[in-house]
């Protein structure tokens, strides 16, 4: 039973390990927390200014930090532009718009009608071509007005995908965005109080490593799962003389941590000691599951 479970053990730490060092390849996406304007393209057209407004939600990688600004790309969380508010607005007032033009149109056509019935002359007038023409050609730039307005509310306000985009630190602060999920890895120790599983006895003992993981953040809450390895130091009772010696080994663990203060964690361990040399032999909990709390720093935060 217990080699099971130690084999079990080393198990799901080889996979922590070995998806963390997957993860470390991959970039550290973020997320808005809030809607934020001031977005510029990176490499902007001559006497272009124009800015752009992302939602929140919206998720992005860091892909240069130039000291006074960022350098950022969306990824993904983007709205569909089809279904967005300030779209539906636009349309709404293009609606109104076009409502008011076909309003306009209608009392030109009563005022013409009028005139019709009372000057002949006018009627000439009225049904002159060139009148004709100008009216359509105000209908043709009214109508392309509104498609370059929708247009514009469609593409130009908001950020898309795949294009680098310029913003001030200023504008996006540390408290307008969260980690979405990316690799972390920092230092980990853990209480000198541990619970042995195999028969329920509490020991004593320090450890202190290295760990590396994976980071998500769920509901703002910041969870890390990680495995972890590093020193272990040991109190061992010698009974025949009657004296406590301390003695160093290795130990390794995973565990899940969560962030209650920026770049410190908590969170609780399950692990294995192993003692080196003679000692080994005198440690009766040697290679047996503990369970512990841990306090972590993040260096990737």
């Amino acid at each position: 039973m217990k080699n099971h479970a130690t084999a079990l053990f080393y198990l799901a730490l080889f996979s922590v390990l070995l998806f963390s060092a997957t993860s470390a390849k991959a970039e550290t996406i973020y997320r808005l927390l809030a809607n934020t304007d001031g977005f510029t393209l990176e490499d902007p057209p001559p006497n272009d200014s124009s800015q752009f407004h992302a939602l929140a939600g919206s998720r992005f990688k860091i892909v240069n930090d130039t000291g006074s600004s960022l350098v950022v790309l969306f990824t993904g969380g983007l709205p569909d532009s089809t279904s967005t508010d300030d779209i539906q607005n636009s349309t709404d007032a293009d609606d109104i718009q076009d409502i008011t033009g076909a309003e306009d149109i209608q009392d030109s056509t009563d005022a013409d009608d009028i005139q019709n019935s009372t000057d002949t002359d006018d009627i000439q007038d009225s049904t002159d071509t060139d009148d004709i023409q100008d009216s359509t050609d105000a209908d043709d730039i009214q109508d392309n007005t509104s498609a370059d307005a929708i247009q514009d509310s469609t593409i130009s306000t908001h950020v898309v995908e795949e294009v680098n985009y310029l913003i001030s630190k200023e504008k996006l602060t540390e408290y307008r965005y969260e980690l979405a999920f990316g690799f972390a890895c920092g230092l980990l120790t853990t209480s000198p109080v541990k619970i042995q599983l195999c028969d329920g006895n509490m020991t004593i003992g320090t450890n202190l490593g290295a760990y590396a993981g994976w980071r998500v953040t769920l509901a703002h809450i910041p969870f890390t799962i990680i495995g972890s390895a590093g020193s272990a130091i040991i109190p061992i009772s010698d009974a025949g003389a009657d004296k406590v010696e301390t003695k160093l080994g290795w130990t390794c663990a995973i565990g899940l941590l969560i962030e209650p203060i920026s770049n410190y964690q908590i969170g609780i361990l399950f692990g294995i000691d192993h003692l080196v040399g003679d000692a080994r032999n005198d440690y009766p909990y040697q290679n047996e599951i503990w369970i512990s709390f841990g306090i972590g720093f993040d260096f990737m935060n």
